[in-house]
């Protein structure tokens, strides 16, 4: 791989270029670590790697990256819908919301009740007074099994997602809908500002714990000449913070903060 590819692979060339820049010289900055000589691997020009293989995947478990994609019967095969046929090449697939409820039912193509209704039954038969009787039972019924209150999203990993309604049977085979999907983040420019801070702290931890997993076999080291001392205690500090701040994160994504996590409010 060219430097040039793989500047580009991990965010320093393109749209993602001042973000990840940004982000790098912050590290940078605030770890000290511009006048230390750093070994091949570890340089500056290799933590946006660290901050893609381990920061992004693992930030992305709390806070994803939320898509909606419109699935259509095109999608569908062997009695699912693949989810991943029209996202971006690459894209990783954490997961599933929902479905747009409100676009779904509003929409007179989608099919309003999860059970089948045969309008000849209807039609043919004379409307007696039994029949009377019976209505509000068959509206009763009708509204149980309403796609509004009785349609549950079934979700296969890694890509595969139906609708069914709650006696079993499949609906939506032959018409779209829309389908919310959480990713990995591409890349930083996917992360909500209102959450770069965060991120900024986890990334911090894990370039700080790459290269002090690596420098620690030479702190206090002996020479023949003198100690080798590297005074990498603020290394080690955001080391030991990884832990504390994955807890973090953790606890705030069960929050209205997370608009890709679904929450039922009641007051």
């Amino acid at each position: 791989m060219t430097t040039k590819d793989s500047m580009n692979k991990y965010g320093l060339l393109g749209r993602n270029a001042n973000q990840m820049t940004i982000i790098l010289n912050r590290i940078e900055r605030q770890l000290g670590l511009s006048v230390l000589p750093l070994p091949e691997g570890l340089r500056k020009d290799d933590w946006a790697g660290i901050i893609m293989e381990d920061t992004i995947p693992t930030f992305s478990t709390y806070f994803p990256h939320k898509v909606t994609e419109i699935i259509t019967p095109e999608d569908y095969k062997d009695g699912w819908f693949l989810i991943d046929r029209n996202l971006p090449e690459g894209s990783i697939v954490l997961g599933i919301g929902d479905v747009d409820w409100q676009a779904y039912k509003t929409d007179s193509r989608y099919e309003k009740f999860g059970i089948l209704r045969y309008a000849i039954d209807i039609y043919s038969k004379e409307y007696a007074l039994d029949d009377i009787a019976l209505t509000a039972t068959g509206t009763d019924m009708m509204s149980l099994f309403s796609a509004g209150l009785s349609v549950y999203l079934e979700w296969e990993f890694p890509n595969k997602a139906r609708l069914v309604s709650v006696n079993g049977t499949q609906i939506s085979r032959f018409r779209p809908f829309p389908l919310t999907i959480y990713l990995q983040h591409p890349g930083v420019h996917t992360i909500s500002a209102t959450m770069m801070e965060s991120f900024m702290k986890l990334a911090k931890a894990d370039v700080a714990t790459a290269i002090y997993q690596v420098l620690k076999y030479y702190d206090n080291f002996d020479t023949v000449y003198s100690s080798l001392s590297l005074q990498i205690d603020s290394l080690q500090d955001w080391t030991n913070r990884r832990d504390d701040i994955i807890r973090e994160l953790d606890e705030a994504h069960v929050s209205t903060a997370n608009d890709a996590y679904p929450l039922i409010m009641t007051v």
